[in-house]
């Protein structure tokens, strides 16, 4: 029986009101709520509660009870994700939020898919959506307590869709209110802002017994949650996360070293307090014996008290991602030196000559910057930077057979766990 057939049929006028309530957090009972204020990492129970839907269905057909005979909910999960940062998922969500195609070897037990770098795609464990989406039906105050209803819970997506039947029942509004589902939601450790959770009118409706169906769409009640206490998050950095340095390691006469040894972040508040110890520094992909640069200093940002320089040493490796963690947001931004790789393909062969070229030319658009084109530290985009790049390809030391690569680069936000 699907519930998009239902709204098919006969509707009349609304009376009845869904509303979207929180009822705990952190599994202590508050007062049921429509807005409330929490913090990243709280965890929130919510009911679907109905009530007033005593106008809703016009007087039955003799035989027939009168009242509400079925109910389908639908949630939007559109809002899951705060413009602001962070996220809600339902407790027991450990799948991305959206859904991505499965490997051929991911078993049916796990129809999402985690998309995570390095591995690429590998099937989801520890995913039991059920246990943030359901209904209690052994709830005294369940709209059809004791009449044996027929009810499912759909959460192979985040639009969670509840739906229930009592066979040849129907309740009428006593003057009390109902509750016809749950869902539990986690507020991601970062988030800030606002997230309104809401319901989608396309699958929400409440119907009576008659043959056919009346069919009524009540009023919706979203839940919103305020995050105002927003924890400090990494924002951007500079170099630019993934940055790609394809300037030569040394200067021109190929004596000092010139990678980069210092990376500016930009966070979401103050960063006066911040220091070392609030960070993690890493090399990827991980060798044997790697010499970890070593955060040096912590300098806020004079004009700016929300950005903050690192310098450190040593410099950054070639051809290997050096990372820096925020550990208090679990955001990082990773930068490379990979003299050549003009072009940003993670590699050095012959198209970052042509790419060098038609910079030259004045054919791209826009025009390389410097740390692109200057391969030989002349600080200048000059001819001589075409030579230079024909010179790695040709050095027995850099390419040896191969020219070194690097493995694809990790997002911005570190994942708690498996599938964030």
């Amino acid at each position: 029986m699907g519930i998009v057939g239902f709204l098919l049929v006969n509707t009349v006028v609304e009376a009845s009101v869904l509303s979207l309530r929180a009822v705990k957090r952190n599994d202590i009972a508050i007062t049921p709520t429509n807005n409330l204020a929490v913090l990243g990492g709280d965890l929130i129970e919510a009911e679907v509660i109905l009530f007033a839907w005593a106008d809703d269905f016009p007087p039955p057909m003799p035989g027939q009870p009168l009242g509400v005979h079925l109910f389908g909910v639908t949630i939007d999960s559109a809002e899951y994700k705060s413009p602001d940062g962070g996220k809600l998922t339902p407790l027991g969500w450990r799948a991305p939020m959206n859904r991505i195609p499965c490997p051929p070897t991911c078993p049916p037990a796990f129809p999402t898919c985690d998309p995570s770098p390095p591995v690429g795609c590998r099937c989801t464990t520890g995913h039991d959506p059920s246990l943030g989406g359901f209904i209690s039906l052994t709830s005294p105050n369940f709209l059809f307590w004791g009449l044996n209803p027929i009810a499912d819970v759909n959460t192979t997506t985040l639009n969670y869709v509840y739906f229930a039947v009592a066979p040849n029942s129907a309740v009428p509004y006593a003057g009390v209110s109902k509750y016809l589902a749950t869902l539990i939601l986690e507020v991601s450790p970062d988030a800030c802002g606002s997230f309104t959770v809401s319901f989608d009118p396309d699958g929400t409706l409440i119907g009576d017994a008659a043959n056919p169906v009346n069919i009524s769409l009540p009023t919706l009640q979203p839940l919103t949650l305020v995050v105002s206490e927003c924890a400090r998050r990494l924002l951007s950095c500079s170099p630019t996360h993934c940055d790609i340095d394809a300037r030569t390691p040394r200067d021109k006469e190929d004596l000092v070293p010139l990678t980069y040894n210092s990376i500016d972040m930009t966070f979401s508040s103050s960063t006066a307090e911040m220091t070392a110890e609030d960070f993690e520094v890493s090399l990827l992909p991980v060798i044997e014996g790697d010499i970890i640069p070593v955060i040096q200093s912590v300098t806020q940002d004079a004009a700016d008290p929300n950005r903050t320089s690192l310098d450190f040493l040593p410099r950054i490796p070639v051809a290997r991602w050096t990372c820096f963690r925020d550990i208090g947001s679990n955001k990082r931004c990773c930068v490379a030196s990979l003299p050549g790789d003009v072009d940003d393909n993670r590699m050095t062969n012959s198209s970052d000559t042509y790419k060098l070229l038609d910079n030259l030319r004045g054919l791209s658009l826009p025009p390389l910057e410097l740390e692109k084109c200057d391969i030989d530290r002349s600080q200048l985009c000059a001819p001589a930077d075409l030579l230079k790049n024909v010179d790695l390809l040709n050095d027995p030391d850099y390419c040896t057979p191969d020219c070194p690569t690097l493995p694809v680069c990790t997002s911005i936000s570190t994942p708690s766990s498996p599938c964030e």
